[in-house]
């Protein structure tokens, strides 16, 4: 068993040799791979130290820099970088604002410019207009002030005619006591050798009842009644109208009713025996057209023809005096039945005021009032004061071409300076005034001034007011009639 266990030992010696020899060049791999794991540890060492060095002295330049203040913190600069970063984007907000704001005062400066440029144009043009204005204005007064001299001193010329006609006629009264200005009474002429005597008179002293009596002017076309020395009117007297004009003239008259109807400019104590006032007589009324009697003129008109253009006709209210009234009180002229009934059948058909392109539904009633009032004028207009572009109130004529197409009068309802003007063609001139002679007639008759004393009376006044609307129809017509010897 010993040997048994000898045996092996051998074994064992040589596995044990073998491994010892393993673990030596185990030992001596480990040792060189130690070595060169020293070597390349020192070889990292120094170049660690030389590193080191190197970033010691960039750390000590550095801590010099900083000390020097050749550096700063990234912290500072970074700060410092948001700040510029930030007031960079306020800028640029700023700067859009600033070149916004600009747009908006170049803007409104171009603007104001223009405006400026356009009150200072229309400034100009408003001061060269009221210029231009001032400067017509100025030659339309100086015209006018040479018109009205001229109307005056024709006026004066026409008076003292007038009063030579006044004298002329006097003493045809005195001699054939056929036309009488006493204030007792008015004969009326009623009966044919009157009227022809009237005619001879107003012949005798150059004045044709209705027409001038120059042999060089044509007549004028005028009403066929208006012809009293040619034809006399037959009229029925059993009509209801002729009832209704009746009861006007007997309607109450005012108490003390101022005598006359037109007041003379400067009268002659001596003519009539009435100081300057006279009363109309129940003759033909176209036979005292000349001196405005009858009519409630308040100016005293030219005997030249009715046509002329220097007439100027007012339709003024009849002068009276205030008394104390007894009896039953006077009824207005505009609610008596005749002068409503000749409202409808003649004066609204004459003037058509409905129809008036250039009144107002309120200036037709003024109108027709201050008709009705008797303070209805119609004035003249000087030619340097007439525009062509006026068109007419009544009728709305518009042309220039003819004379007889210019509006060369003007309306108006009283006699106050503001008062609205109206132009007037000569076809509207002829109408308005046919009215306010046939309305002016009926005051007359309605305040007594137009004495009636019988039958006889009362029928020549209604002939008269019959060639009243005679005249209107022709007025509104548009023509009239003439002897066939012209």
């Amino acid at each position: 068993s010993n040997g048994d266990t000898q045996t092996p030992q051998p074994l064992d010696l040589n596995q044990e040799v073998a491994a010892l020899s393993n673990k030596l060049i185990k030992a001596i791999n480990h040792q060189t791979m130690l070595d060169d794991s020293l070597a390349s540890t020192k070889h990292e060492l120094e170049l660690s130290k030389a590193r080191i060095q190197q970033l010691e002295a960039v750390a000590r330049d550095h801590e010099q820099m900083m000390a020097k203040g050749l550096l700063v913190d990234r912290k500072d600069m970074e700060t410092e970088h948001a700040q510029f970063v930030m007031r960079l984007r306020e800028e640029k907000s700023q700067r859009s604002k600033a070149e916004r704001d600009k747009k908006t005062i170049e803007q409104e400066l171009e603007h104001l410019t223009t405006a400026l440029f356009e009150e200072a144009n229309k400034m100009v043009a408003a001061a060269r207009k009221e210029r231009d204005m001032m400067d017509r204005k100025n030659e339309q007064l100086k015209a006018q002030l040479a018109d009205t001299e001229m109307l005056l001193q024709s006026h004066q010329e026409q008076l003292s005619e007038l009063k030579q006609v006044m004298q002329q006629m006097t003493a045809e009264r005195e001699d054939h006591h056929e036309i009488s200005f006493s204030i007792p009474s008015s004969p009326a002429l009623n009966n044919r050798g009157s009227k022809e005597s009237l005619g001879m008179t107003c012949d005798s002293v150059s004045m044709s009842p209705s027409y001038s009596n120059q042999p060089d002017e044509l007549m004028a076309p005028t009403y066929p009644t208006s012809f009293s020395q040619l034809i006399t009117p037959v009229l029925r007297h059993d009509t209801p109208a002729y009832q209704d004009f009746l009861a006007l003239l007997r309607s109450p008259k005012p108490q003390a009713q101022s005598i006359g109807a037109t007041t003379l400019a400067q009268p002659s104590p001596s003519v009539g025996g009435t100081s300057g006032m006279y009363r109309l007589s129940t003759g033909s009324m176209t036979s005292f057209q000349v001196i405005g009697m009858g009519m409630g003129i308040s100016a005293i008109t030219s005997y030249t023809p009715h046509h002329s253009p220097t007439t100027s006709v007012s339709n003024g209210p009849l002068p009276s005096t205030p008394s104390t009234p007894s009896g039953p009180p006077p009824v207005p002229l505009k609610e008596t039945r005749f002068y409503k009934r000749v409202l409808v059948d003649d004066i609204e058909p004459t003037l058509r005021l409905d129809l008036a392109p250039g009144l107002s539904w309120l200036a037709r009633r003024n109108t027709l009032s201050a008709l009705t009032e008797g303070t209805l004028i119609i004035d003249p207009i000087p030619p340097s004061s007439r525009i062509n572009m006026m068109v007419c109130t009544l009728c709305g004529e518009s042309r220039n071409e003819d004379p007889l197409h210019i509006r060369t009068h003007r309306m108006r309802t009283s006699e106050t300076d503001n008062a609205q003007k109206y132009p007037l063609c000569g076809y509207c001139v002829s109408r308005v005034r046919a009215t306010c002679d046939f309305v002016g007639f009926l005051r007359l008759c309605k305040d007594g001034l137009w004495k009636c004393e019988g039958e006889q009376d009362e029928k020549h006044a209604w002939e008269v007011c019959t060639g009243h609307r005679e005249r209107m129809f022709w007025g509104r017509i548009g023509g009239g009639v003439v002897p066939t010897v012209y």
